[in-house]
């Protein structure tokens, strides 16, 4: 199984699987202030931006490849990141 690493924010929680993306540049150059290419540490904050365009870059890239999950459900992504990764949209 593939290695999804976590990034909390305030509001969210991203998901990320680095072996599937390869849409990284496209999050990088619309919204550098929460993908952070090159840094030690955490290369994204989702906390650095309105949740609302952090989403919508997340929710542009295809095939999706991190998930986003809402403060209120945090409890549930473990589940479903065990079985397997899920589209954004699966998560609401």
């Amino acid at each position: 199984m593939a290695q999804v690493d976590e990034y909390k924010g305030e509001r969210i929680t991203v998901l990320n699987d680095g072996k599937r993306c390869i849409h990284s540049r496209y999050c990088v150059l619309n919204l550098p202030n929460v993908f952070k290419p090159n840094v030690d540490g955490p290369w994204i904050d989702p906390g650095a931006a309105a949740t609302e365009a952090t989403i919508a870059v997340i929710t542009n890239v295809r095939p999706a490849r991190c998930v986003i999950v809402p403060k209120a459900r945090r409890r549930l992504k473990a589940r479903r990141a065990s079985t397997r990764f899920v589209s954004q949209r699966t998560v609401r």
